[in-house]
């Protein structure tokens, strides 16, 4: 039987089958170790169907090596039952089953202020985005965003700059910069901030991947400036 760990990251690796579903497993059978140990789950067809592939020795074998390459990738996978998952994020609608981070979390005691707008954004929003992100991390504030282009990068820029901490987003895996344009961002958030996801390595960045993105980037944060 699989641990609870394990049981938790070979179901967060299913495509098909999200948090909705995952509550229901627990629900079902207490635990995602003793839902993992059930071959065939009360799943629609689809997410059956996964849920029976992923049963396979060599799927199930290549997932758990998986995680236990992630350290050696500087990636932790934070499950929703252990201490170190954001308290913040299992109060909203629909928490994540786990978490994938670069980097840290905030450092404990900071609020955390969103702040999020255009892609193409002028002038006038990238200086503001920028300078009232440095104020804010010059008071000990989290700046947090997701990496996006425009306002979002910016915000990110300034609190680094003002030497603070800010915390990133994706809206697709964990190990893939997004867009490209900020791999050089990408790269200091990791070393100088946090970066978090809760889409495994190798996920591509999907449309409908952003709107549930941004349910964390709100649901951590005590303050949103749009």
């Amino acid at each position: 039987m699989r641990t609870e760990r394990e049981a938790v990251y070979l179901i967060n690796r299913m495509e098909s089958l999200g948090p909705v579903w995952y509550d229901r497993l627990l629900m079902w059978y207490g635990s995602a170790a003793d839902a993992w140990a059930e071959e065939q789950v009360p799943l629609p067809q689809k997410q059956a169907q996964e849920w029976t592939a992923c049963h396979a020795d060599s799927r199930e074998t290549a997932v758990l090596r998986e995680l236990e390459e992630l350290p050696s990738r500087g990636i932790a996978f934070l499950c929703r039952n252990e201490e170190d998952f954001p308290a913040e994020l299992l109060a909203i609608h629909s928490p994540p089953v786990g978490l994938y981070l670069k980097g840290s979390l905030p450092p404990e005691g900071s609020d955390l202020v969103a702040m999020v707008g255009a892609r193409r954004c002028s002038e006038y929003g990238k200086t503001t985005a920028r300078e009232l992100a440095g104020r804010l991390a010059e008071e000990g504030i989290t700046v947090v965003s997701g990496m996006a282009m425009g306002i979002d990068a910016w915000s990110h820029l300034g609190a680094l700059e003002a030497g603070g901490f800010s915390l990133a987003f994706l809206g697709c895996g964990i190990d893939m910069p997004y867009p490209p344009s900020n791999a050089r961002l990408y790269d200091r958030l990791a070393a100088e901030g946090g970066i978090l996801s809760e889409y495994g390595p190798g996920t591509m960045a999907l449309p409908f991947h952003f709107p549930l993105r941004n349910r964390l980037i709100s649901g951590i944060s005590q303050v949103v400036l749009v």
